[in-house]
């Protein structure tokens, strides 16, 4: 990873977003990208299958690039410390308690 990129991943930890918050993105934007095919095909009748395609497809852009976001943040976590095995295990052992 390069400065910028480091820069950036950082900037955005500092601000609060974490990698859960990527990785839940990039599974709402899944859901997304149906909606967004089946909202054309419904909404705009007449203009075809093809521009429902277009719609789902420039949504479905968005998936990996929360992911890879996701991946980013985890990395920093990691390193930073915010993010270690024993931190995972905690919470979900307050999971099962709770």
């Amino acid at each position: 990873m390069n400065l910028e990129h480091a820069m950036i991943v950082k900037k955005m930890h500092e601000m609060g977003i974490r990698s859960e918050h990527a990785y839940l993105a990039g599974m709402a934007s899944i859901g997304l990208t149906v909606a967004a095919w089946i909202g054309s095909l419904k909404m705009e009748p007449g203009t075809g299958l093809d521009r429902a395609d277009r719609w789902g497809i420039f949504v479905g852009e968005w998936a990996p690039t929360f992911f890879g976001l996701g991946l980013a943040l985890s990395h920093y976590e990691q390193q930073d410390g915010t993010l270690t095995a024993n931190n995972v295990h905690e919470l979900r052992e307050r999971q099962k308690a709770g």
